[in-house]
Parts: C-alpha cells; structure tokens; sequence
C-alpha cells in the first residue's frame, strides 16, 4: 500500500495540462505512518454498469464491504494567482480538484472521482482521498480574526486549517521517523489503539494522542524491544501517570533541548488552571493543547486509568505469558458501566468482518477482497468508500445529545454504543426556554405557608415549574434515529 502510495505521488507529479505543479504529496492517514489497527486491504469491483464511474450497491440487506479511503495532501507550486478572498478559494480549488481528476482519468487511466472538497483516486485496489490544500486560506482567517470579523468563527477555522494541513502532515513525518528508529513501535501503536477501542474509548481520543503516548515509552531511556513489552509499558504509563500534576512531554526527534523542558515545566504550573486535563507537549505543539482541548474529559481519562490498572493486574497474576485466555480477556470489553446499550444490526457494522477470521467476511455481489497482495489490480470504477453507518449514528447522537449524555463506541467493528447519562444533567432545573430541549415538565411546591383556624384550614403554595431531563423520550429518540439500525436498546442501570 505505501509502495502504491508513492508511485501515484510520482505519477501525480507528472501531471500534464496541470495550471501549477504539483509540488508535494503530503500523507497524513495512520495507515502511511503503520499505525493503523485495521490493516489496508485491496479490492477488486466485481460487477459494474455502464457509463458509470462509480458503484451502486445491490445488496439493500446489507453494508456495502468496509472500503477506507487513503488520506493525502497536494500542494502546488507558489502562485501570486491566487485570490485573497475565501471564497474565491474555495471555487478555485474546487476547480483544481475537477482538472486533477480528468487529468488522472486521461493520463493515468485511474478511476477518479472529484468533489469539492476531495478527489477521490482507485490505484491498485486502493482508494486515495487527495485534496488541495493552500496555506493562503489559513492566514486569512487568522487575519480576519484579528480584525474582529466574524472573529470566533475565523479563529475555529483557522486553528482546524491549522491542525490539518500544518500539524498532521508533521506529525506524521515524526511518527514514520519512530518506526524506522524502533521496530516495535508501529506494532505496540497498533495495539494500544485496538485494546483502547475494544474498550469503547477510541472516539474519545485522537489517534494522533494515542500514537504520542506510545512514542513517550519508546523515547524513554530504555525502549521496549518488543511489541508485548511496549504494550504494557504503555498500560503501566497510563495507569500511574499524573496528570493533574505534571504535563507529558515528548520529545520526538530530540527537538526540545534540556533547558526548553524546564521552561515548559514551569509554564505549565503557572497556567494549569487554564489547561485541559491532560496536556501532551510535543516540538510542534509546545502549549501540549492540541490533541486534548477538546477531548477526553477528565472522567474518561480516570475509565482509562482504571482499565489500564485492571489490565496490569491481569497481566502480572498470568505471570506475563500472554496466554490465549489472558490476551482475550485483555481486550473484553465490559459494558455492566454503561446506563444504556445500544445493540446494531451486524450486517450495516462494515468494519466487523476485519476483525474476525477471514471466513466470516461477508459475501457480496458488488466488491471482493483481493485474494493476495498484488502489483496489478485493476479497476474501472470506484467501489462505495468510506461508509460506515454505525459511525455516522454516533456522530449523530453525540451531535444532538452530548449535553445530556456520553458516548462510547469501538470505531474498529463494534456493534454495540454504550451510554452513561450526565448526572448534573438529570436534575430538575427552574424554567427557561433556553434549557427545555429533551425535557418535560415537572410541578414542585416550593413554599407552603399554613395558617389554621379553629374550623377552617387554608394552604397557600408558591409553585414554581421545574424542567426534568426525559430519558424515556430520548431513549425512543435513539431508536427512531437508528431505524433498521438499531437492532435493541437495554438499559442496564435505571436512573
């Protein structure tokens, strides 16, 4: 896959009939750096119509078969053509995507399909998601932000411009640097991920985070030198590492120098109230912010050191043999935690037949895998990529639910959402029309003043309405949401 990788960033290089030159392909997918669980497959469009350049499914039942798409990056040569408004830019790389896409259609004879946003390329039973970046679109944001225009909306898009053609593309150039230093690395990154996922945490965390965690163990004075070893070093890390107190630095390709680490040491202390819960500094992000501003909160880092803690136990009673009963019971995840389990119809998780033997991969009349890796797969068309509708369910609920309750997920084939409510959420709140979202009303006498007389009794109450959280609606919501999804909903701990 990588070597398929670099030839198409040659074969795109070479471009004719290009306005600008392509100057550099930027990857940024774990799967370029090794770091990826699921292991990139290559695939092979069995049927198709024609005069299309694309696959309709045919199977209704179910998911088309887990087709992930390559991430990448192409920069062009400098250019004063370039406009300075944003959306001008936004219609002048959309143009860049449509020429690039005919230009690898004519050329190189590769199905190609453009958006927008992406194109997305078929080489050798792999699909690649390009898109066009320009830096010039990050520094006018910045520029409008500190003009006052717009200003919270330029500044989130500048920082997201930032993080994703800036910082990943560093990132993951540091991150290959590691697997040609230590050769277990990439292996332990892939475990962790996985032991994290099954655990049902992975969409709590960036995997860029993940991979920083497994990197400090590996720059520590003495490596692991095996993947089994790295892994739990990686569990012991997490489960006694404290984050209150200390920031985690990691210091990839020795960039920091010893006295700059006091430095970040001392500012750390200085502005801890004002940092996230935990803080992992690196030579490209020095405020140790970037990959946990917005996640994990401070109790799904607690889970995560308890499991880590748990799995150490496990681990030092077998005596660090790793037999098969331990290494299953390892990656068994609970879900006796969660107030809600929703269970998912197996056959829309796509991502389920990868992490089970190879013969329970479904069949299907649209795609296959190719039977071994090969130099010369050929496609016509491009197969349905990236659709994982058990992904797209639960960035729905976290979207429309996440004030009121958590969710987790194992984004590498689980057919299971665990759900805990937000218990400051639950509590009955005064009326406002601001805060009635998922709410029902509920009557509470505040104040009652008796006064008695010898024959007659009277009562004077001052109601005030409250708002209560409606966990029944919400829970039928779910279901209406995840229609031919959701397969059953159980509520393990009533609230």
């Amino acid at each position: 896959m990588i070597k398929t990788f670099e030839e198409l960033s040659r074969q795109l290089r070479g471009l004719s009939e290009l306005p600008l030159v392509v100057n550099n392909i930027h990857a940024v997918d774990p799967l370029l750096r090794m770091t990826e669980p699921l292991t990139a497959r290559q695939y092979e469009v069995k049927e198709q119509s024609k005069g299309q350049d694309f696959l309709v499914p045919s199977n209704a039942k179910r998911s088309p078969l887990w087709c992930p798409v390559i991430k990448a990056y192409i920069q062009f040569e400098g250019s004063g053509q370039w406009p300075d408004n944003l959306e001008a830019i936004q219609h002048i790389r959309a143009a860049f995507h449509i020429k690039v896409a005919e230009c690898i259609r004519q050329q190189l004879h590769f199905p190609a399909k453009a958006t927008p946003r992406w194109i997305d390329v078929m080489k050798n039973g792999y699909v690649f998601r390009l898109s066009v970046i320009h830096y010039r679109e990050m520094v006018l944001h910045k520029e409008n932000a500190a003009l006052g225009k717009s200003k919270t909306s330029h500044d989130i898009q500048a920082k997201k411009l930032e993080m994703e053609i800036v910082k990943k593309p560093l990132h993951n150039s540091l991150i290959h640097s590691l697997n040609g230093q230590f050769g277990a690395f990439s292996l332990t990154c892939r475990l962790a991920k996985r032991w994290m996922s099954n655990h049902m945490l992975s969409n709590h965390f960036y995997e860029e985070l993940i991979e920083l965690l497994v990197a400090s163990v590996f720059l520590s004075p003495n490596p692991p030198n095996s993947s089994l070893c790295g892994f739990v070093r990686f569990l012991d890390h997490i489960a006694t590492f404290d984050w209150n107190a200390n920031p985690l630095i990691v210091n990839l390709n020795s960039e920091i120098k010893s006295e700059s680490m006091e430095a970040l040491k001392e500012r750390f202390t200085n502005s801890r109230d004002h940092l996230p819960h935990m803080v992992v500094m690196t030579p490209y992000d020095v405020d140790g912010t970037l990959w946990t501003k917005q996640q994990p909160s401070p109790q799904v880092v607690k889970r995560l050191s308890l499991l880590a803690q748990a799995a150490l136990a496990l681990v030092e009673s077998d005596g660090f043999e790793f037999t098969q009963q331990t290494i299953m019971q390892l990656f068994r995840p609970s879900t006796k935690d969660y107030d809600i389990v929703i269970e998912l119809d197996k056959n829309h998780v796509p991502k389920l037949p990868f992490i089970q033997s190879s013969k329970s991969v479904h069949k299907s009349s649209d795609v296959k895998l190719a039977s071994m890796v090969s130099n010369n797969v050929s496609n016509e068309v491009l197969p349905v990529v990236d659709f994982d509708p058990a992904r797209l369910f639960l960035d729905q609920l976290q979207e429309l639910f996440n004030d009121t309750a958590m969710f987790f997920c194992d984004q590498y084939g689980g057919s299971q959402i665990g759900v805990v409510w937000k218990r400051n959420k639950l509590a009955a709140q005064p009326f406002k029309i601001m805060n009635a979202k998922y709410k029902h009303v509920e009557e509470v006498a505040q104040k009652k003043k008796k006064k008695q007389k010898a024959k007659d009794t009277k009562i004077t109450t001052n109601e005030e309405t409250m708002l209560k959280t409606n966990t029944k609606a919400i829970i039928q919501d779910f279901s209406i949401l995840g229609q031919g999804l959701v397969k059953n909903i159980q509520v393990v701990n009533q609230v």
